[in-house]
């Protein structure tokens, strides 16, 4: 018997940053996507766990990339932004920016699609992960609120003494103890923090479903090895 493959892919419908994760976001966002190194971090990972001292390092590139992020609609804007950043070049508005990211191959979905149609026939099976959040999710705005009734901006930082002290509470007061408990656990793994996101992979909207550019060559994947993909949803309880 051949080698079998078997592929997994994980899908985000909006890969959002904080203040602090914006230069590491942006670094995995371009090595993944665009398969190419950067100079920023001497072609080097960075540690997860080490925002606080990336954005003492790396200062400049901090405020340059805060300049543009209002730019950013989908994941590959983000390798745009590392590439404004390592050529120091300006940008004054949409215009400018759409057409650095022409420059750049839109590699993300792409890749997939011709790495599925290359290996198709030695792939054996295929697993898909989709986000798919409520509105109303424990990381995004809607769910807490302080004690004047306003809800987080976005990336704010939940810390489990916040929740304890009363800074911020979920929208139902039955909620609070559960809530102490996940943020306690959060901390406890040392990953990272309960961090408010946009709303983003709402159930029943685009942002929730496989590109579908993707999902063509995955379909004519499954017509053509009679086989089902295994498509697993997450994010919703």
């Amino acid at each position: 018997m051949g080698k079998q493959k078997i592929l997994a892919l994980d899908f985000d419908g909006c890969i959002v940053d904080s203040v602090m994760e914006a230069l590491f976001v942006t670094y995995v966002s371009y090595r993944k996507y665009i398969n190419n190194k950067t100079r920023i971090f001497d072609n080097k990972k960075p540690q997860i766990g080490k925002f606080l001292s990336l954005i003492s390092d790396y200062q400049p590139q901090v405020k340059k990339f805060r300049q543009y992020r209002h730019h950013i609609k989908d994941a590959s804007d983000y390798a745009v932004i590392l590439y404004i950043v390592e050529d120091n070049l300006e940008v004054s508005s949409d215009n400018e920016f759409f057409k650095i990211k022409k420059l750049i191959p839109d590699k993300d979905m792409e890749r997939f699609y011709h790495f599925v149609k290359r290996e198709g026939q030695n792939i054996s099976n295929i697993h898909v992960t989709l986000d798919s959040h409520h509105l109303l999710d424990i990381s995004h705005p809607l769910f807490w609120k302080n004690s004047n009734g306003k809800n987080p901006n976005f990336f704010e930082i939940i810390s489990v003494n916040d929740v304890k002290s009363g800074k911020w509470n979920p929208y139902h007061p039955s909620l609070i103890k559960r809530m102490i408990n996940y943020v306690e656990e959060l901390e406890k793994g040392g990953r990272y923090p309960l961090c408010i996101w946009p709303p983003h992979c709402l159930i029943g909207t685009e942002g929730s479903n496989v590109y579908p550019v993707l999902n063509e060559i995955l379909q004519k994947w499954s017509k053509t090895k009679t086989n089902i993909i295994n498509f697993v949803s997450k994010g919703s309880n």
